[in-house]
């Protein structure tokens, strides 16, 4: 059965200071036990948004976290875009994974409607306390940066010792 939680249900995050001016997604569907996915929209060409994507009610470490677009964002070595996975505020250096759709060292842009993953997530950062907030940030501002149509982030969140 497919669930969802709608941006009402998260409001309270609005009202603390570090995610102030932060959107909240639409909705949150929950495709099994561990797997959710959170659909944070658009972004356009030289923005940089960021969005609330989870909130550990218990202990638990995030294992994988991948991304889907309606739309092809082209790879560039100028203009590109990058993902990151962050616990907690993303001002502070708490990167749970991050990607770039740079030509060189990047993924060479994505495919609309196909899979991407942010790859290794970080030992440190990827285990969460209850109460924890999980933000993915889209910066398309190197240079000119690619729009980002319709996108939904994936996370596979599995509890560990002390969390249900």
């Amino acid at each position: 059965m497919l669930e969802h939680l709608s941006a009402g249900d998260l409001h309270e995050l609005e009202a603390l200071p570090a995610f102030s001016g932060m959107r909240l997604p639409e909705r949150i569907h929950l495709l099994d036990n561990e797997w959710r996915a959170i659909h944070v929209g658009d972004v356009a060409a030289n923005a940089k948004k960021a969005f609330v994507v989870f909130v550990a009610a218990t202990a638990c470490e995030i294992t994988a976290c991948s991304f889907v677009s309606a739309a092809d964002v082209v790879g560039d070595n100028t203009d590109y875009n990058d993902y990151t996975l962050y616990d907690g505020d993303p001002a502070a250096a708490n990167a749970i994974g991050t990607v770039s759709t740079e030509t060189t060292g990047g993924t060479d842009g994505s495919t609309a409607y196909v899979l991407d993953s942010l790859g290794t997530l970080s030992a440190t950062h990827r285990i969460l306390a209850a109460g924890e907030v999980v933000v993915f940030e889209i910066d398309a501002t190197p240079a000119a940066g690619k729009a980002v149509v319709d996108m939904t982030v994936l996370l596979k969140v599995v509890p560990v010792d002390g969390g249900e």
